[in-house]
């Protein structure tokens, strides 16, 4: 059994997939850092109930909202940062950044300078947003990586998008269609 594991650190590993649900039933569990990894999707409203979580470090993926509201009012995680930064204590917000991902003692959130935003939750940084990031949010947000390989061919990739599976461009390159894997699922 691994119930009695209190630290889980597996910074910068190139992890995939979505943060598993399942961690939230590790009793002692005081410690969860799996920043800067490619992790998609969003915060399971399980990790709220979390009441042994002490430090939470989830910057540097493709997290998308919204974080549970048991975690923004857990006010011993992240040093009791959650007390006067709340959510932003976990997770900078949308249109936000900060050299750690998220609010800390010293620096808050960053609004992100004008005609750049942040691409998900807990961004270290700012861009301008192009129509290929904007695709691979769709893609991350409708889990893309479980569709069948066929159907993801040149998504996430050096591909122009109008050679991407399910795009479709027209003769100038203007976006006029998208199609998905997904039953009932066109645009």
């Amino acid at each position: 059994t691994i119930s009695p594991l209190q630290i889980i650190h597996l910074q910068e590993n190139k992890f995939t997939g979505t943060l598993p649900k399942e961690l939230s039933k590790l009793p002692v569990l005081s410690w969860l850092d799996v920043s800067e990894n490619k992790i998609t999707g969003q915060i399971p409203p399980e990790y709220g109930s979390m009441h042994s979580l002490k430090d939470l470090r989830l910057g540097s993926n493709k997290i998308y909202g919204p974080i549970p509201d048991d975690l923004c009012n857990n006010k011993s995680l992240n040093k009791g940062l959650t007390s006067s930064a709340g959510c932003d204590a976990i997770l900078c917000p949308l249109g936000t950044y900060s050299d750690a991902g998220f609010a800390t003692a010293d620096t808050a959130c960053k609004p992100c300078p004008e005609g750049t935003s942040s691409m998900h939750l807990g961004s270290k940084t700012c861009q301008v947003v192009t129509r290929k990031n904007l695709l691979e949010m769709i893609y991350d947000a409708i889990g893309g990586d479980d569709w069948p390989e066929d159907r993801r061919r040149g998504w996430n990739s050096d591909l122009d998008e109008c050679e991407w599976e399910g795009v479709t461009c027209g003769e100038n390159g203007d976006l006029i269609g998208l199609a998905f894997p997904i039953s009932g699922s066109k645009m």
